[in-house]
């Protein structure tokens, strides 16, 4: 058991592990592009068929909310674990090179590095000494330990140290982009608002569920202005709406696309538009007897015809039905007929189509009204998201183009003159013999 748990540790602290879960993320985020989101379950069974399996298969998994799915916050959660795990394992290893100690330096020691040299000085040994500690000072070397004894000195020297640990700063930046991933996916929401010019409300219809959320505050549409290209197509909507809490007005904004209204971390988009029916005033006229009956009609109430045992009601408007202009729908129960229902073209009155049952019908009168479709979106995740996206910038940039670097140096007494004996490591090998060639140059040039 004991072998199986540290393999299972040893799996997921490697890099395989993080680069297996990152192909898979990957592979899910082009399903996620590929397939509708915000599908409901019967939407997804009416679109593909209800025995196929593409369907089943796509409800089992959640692929229309795959955001949000189990299976993909698992994945999420196993890469940071991974990241935490891998952290965990190396960063102690890391801060033990920081904090370690040269507590013996020694030529014969750094005669083994791999860049050494050996230099002369005709300057007395404090000379050398002192303008070495000078030299390493003013370019900006941190000095980690010194000793000096017997006409010896020795000095260890860094440059950039920090440079070691961002490569953890890029973790720390992913971890962060996550849990804001995570924050936003669990304590936000995202969903529709449909208001009538003139109405207010509170309630957000969400995408991804079958459900609604009551804001704290409602939002009223006084104004709701379209304008069209010369085609006839939309150049641009506006809604103007006012923020109420408590029944007082506390802020008010025009809401265009692309330049959203955002209020106690919601944000309200310009997703649609679209027009309703308000009231129609609708002639009936029996071809029977040539008898004539007005009514005014809505879509929230049914009307009589007077003495006909005849119920109507208004049901829809469009604005263009099959390129005749605006019509409405209306539908008719009369006693001892089967229900009937019919489209009425508002500006052709004698078009041969306004017929139900036994009645021509002719639309008198008209007031359709627009509706604003705004998207509503709280994502209280969204700046842990941004603040990660660019500290993991800087931190890469910190990783590829930081270099750390160790530097030894013992000075000794040797006859008439004096011995410098100089060794580096740096982080980026490739650099190193560039970086020590320049300072032994400049330490034979300062001596």
């Amino acid at each position: 058991m004991k072998q199986v748990l540290d393999n299972c540790y040893r799996f997921l602290t490697s890099l395989r592990c993080a680069v297996i879960i990152l192909l898979l993320l990957a592979g899910a985020s082009i399903l996620g592009t590929l397939l509708p989101q915000g599908m409901t379950e019967e939407g997804v069974l009416a679109l593909y068929g209800e025995n196929s399996l593409k369907a089943r298969v796509i409800v089992l998994l959640g692929l229309t909310d795959l955001y949000h799915s189990l299976w993909f916050q698992t994945l999420i959660g196993l890469l940071a674990l991974n990241i935490s795990l891998c952290t965990a394992e190396r960063f102690p290893k890391t801060l033990k090179i920081w904090s370690h100690e040269d507590r013996e330096v020694n030529p014969e020691r750094l005669k083994k590095f791999a860049n050494f040299s050996e230099l002369t000085s005709q300057k007395t040994y404090e000379d050398t000494v002192a303008q070495l500690k000078n030299f390493f000072n003013s370019h900006g070397w941190k000095k980690l330990t010194e000793s000096a004894k017997e006409q010896k000195w020795a000095g260890v020297f860094v440059k950039g140290w920090a440079f070691l640990f961002s490569v953890y700063g890029v973790h720390a930046s992913v971890l962060l982009i996550l849990i804001g991933a995570f924050v936003g996916s669990t304590l936000g929401f995202k969903g529709t608002m449909a208001i009538l010019q003139g109405d207010s409300t509170n309630v957000v219809n969400l995408m991804r569920k079958d459900k609604v959320i009551m804001l704290p505050f409602e939002v009223r549409c006084d104004k709701f202005d379209i304008q069209f290209y010369p085609d006839g197509t939309p150049s641009e909507y506006i809604s103007e709406v006012t923020i109420l809490e408590g029944g007082k007005e506390v802020r008010k904004a025009a809401i265009k696309v692309n330049d959203p209204l955002t209020y106690r971390g919601v944000s309200f988009y310009q997703a649609t538009y679209g027009t309703i029916i308000k009231r129609a005033v609708v002639s009936f006229t029996d071809e029977r007897t040539g008898e004539e009956i007005k009514l005014e009609l809505t879509t929230d109430n049914e009307e009589e015809l007077p003495g006909k045992n005849v119920i109507v009601q208004l049901m829809d408007y469009r604005e263009e039905f099959g390129g005749f202009g605006p019509a409405i729908a209306i539908g008719m129960l009369e006693e001892g007929e089967q229900p009937q229902a019919g489209w009425i073209l508002v500006k052709h009155p004698n078009f041969h189509g306004n017929r139900l049952g036994h009645y021509r019908l002719a639309v008198v009168d008209v007031e359709p009204t627009y509706y604003t479709g705004l998207q509503v979106k709280r994502d209280p995740g969204t700046w842990l998201v941004l603040i990660g996206f660019v500290l993991i910038v800087i931190f890469i940039l910190a990783t590829f183009y930081g270099t750390a670097t160790k530097v030894w140096c013992v000075v000794e007494e040797a006859g008439n003159s004096t011995k410098i004996y100089v060794a580096m490591k740096s982080s980026r090998t490739g650099l190193t013999d560039e970086k020590f060639s320049a300072l032994c140059h400049a330490i034979k040039k300062l001596l």
